[in-house]
């Protein structure tokens, strides 16, 4: 392969590597959503929802699809961030990757109730409050 082609190939990884996860998400420079909600709390709700699933859907099927892929394709949040949430390898998960997941679940009645919305603590305070008086949250 030619010079030339050796860096087209390593843009083009660049490119794939550097791109927003999912189109349309907002950025924020590594510091997360304003909102966030504790992951235990919703681990708490796919539990039961996860072991449901499975006395459901028997997996000697060939079409089998197991409830993490389900949730994912059904919210779009990646199937390893799910995992994630079950297995409590973080502690927070961002209000929109929470509400999409209660959507796919039919259960967006969650958030605010068996769910708890807080400020993400990596917002500074001030930052927090402008960016929830700009919303008209305040």
């Amino acid at each position: 392969m030619s010079a030339g082609g050796d860096r087209k190939q390593t843009e083009k990884l660049h490119r794939e590597r550097t791109k927003p996860a999912r189109p349309g998400k907002p950025q924020y420079h590594g510091q997360g959503e304003a909102e966030i909600v504790p992951a235990y709390q919703l681990k708490a709700i796919l539990d039961p929802w996860i072991k449901k699933w499975n006395k459901q859907y028997p997996t000697d099927r060939t079409d089998f699809e197991g409830p993490h892929g389900y949730l994912s394709r059904e919210s779009g949040v990646p199937v390893r961030q799910i995992s994630r949430i079950v297995n409590l390898e973080i502690t927070s998960v961002s209000l929109s990757d929470a509400d999409a997941i209660l959507q796919a679940l039919e259960r967006p009645d969650y958030l605010g109730n068996e769910i708890q919305v807080v400020p993400n603590p990596n917002w500074s305070l001030e930052r927090w409050m402008a960016y929830m008086e700009e919303r008209g949250c305040i």
